[in-house]
């Protein structure tokens, strides 16, 4: 008649080995689920451009490591991008609004749009000569009228938040040896899409963020 237990020493001493394991194995598990309860999940959820990704970036600058050379290097075609846009939906306002720009800026703005890039693939860059121009329209008068006004009913339009922060030191962004900091990296928009998880420790607390990000699409013109 068979016999289903063990009949051997060698049978018995894998079987207590299999039951260490497991017993292991089991206080593994405790000792993650304990841990995990410890964690403090901060999870970010909202439409575009309602502060997800920015709130995100200030964790990573507060209370992570920030941001290495590497990783700042990375933003800089972005923060192109979003000056370069920013410029188009200014030119559009004016346009729209009917409000007329100096000649000189229309020189400028036929410089620009000559120049600068409008495809997502193409080679987003501001170097010395577009900085100056984009400098000199930025003080236009109907170019600052349009900014002023595009929040108010009659004559709203779309600028990302950072745009004057940006226009404001483009001195420094044309630059050849621009490197953005870490202001600079949380006023850039960026276009994400995905979930963002990091983890960080504030005063001996553990907390674990998870960002649901998705991409958007702006009425007009490309967005970084």
């Amino acid at each position: 008649m068979g016999n289903c237990l063990a009949e051997t020493d060698e049978d018995r001493a894998r079987l207590s080995l299999e039951a260490k394991r497991n017993k292991q194995l089991d206080k593994e598990l405790q000792l993650e689920e304990k841990a995990g309860r410890l964690v403090h999940k901060l999870l970010l959820l909202g439409a575009g451009e309602s502060g997800k990704s920015t709130f995100f970036k200030q964790l990573v600058r507060i209370h992570d490591k920030g941001y290495d050379v590497n990783s700042r290097r990375a933003f800089e075609r972005s923060i192109y991008k979003n000056i370069i846009n920013s410029v188009y939906f200014l030119f559009k306002a004016v346009d729209t609004y009917g409000y007329t720009l100096d000649s000189k800026t229309v020189g400028l703005r036929d410089f620009f749009e000559e120049t600068a890039p409008v495809d997502e693939e193409a080679n987003w860059l501001i170097d010395d000569k577009m900085g100056d121009a984009i400098k000199a329209i930025w003080t236009d008068p109907a170019v600052q009228t349009a900014f002023k006004n595009r929040d108010d009913k009659a004559t709203m339009f779309y600028l990302f938040d950072g745009a004057e922060y940006f226009f404001n030191k483009i001195d420094e962004v044309k630059a050849d040896k621009y490197i953005p900091d870490e202001e600079d990296i949380v006023r850039c928009r960026i276009r994400t899409s995905g979930i963002i998880e990091k983890s960080f420790e504030i005063k001996g607390n553990h907390f674990s963020s998870i960002t649901k990000t998705s991409a958007q699409q702006n009425s007009s013109h490309v967005q970084a």
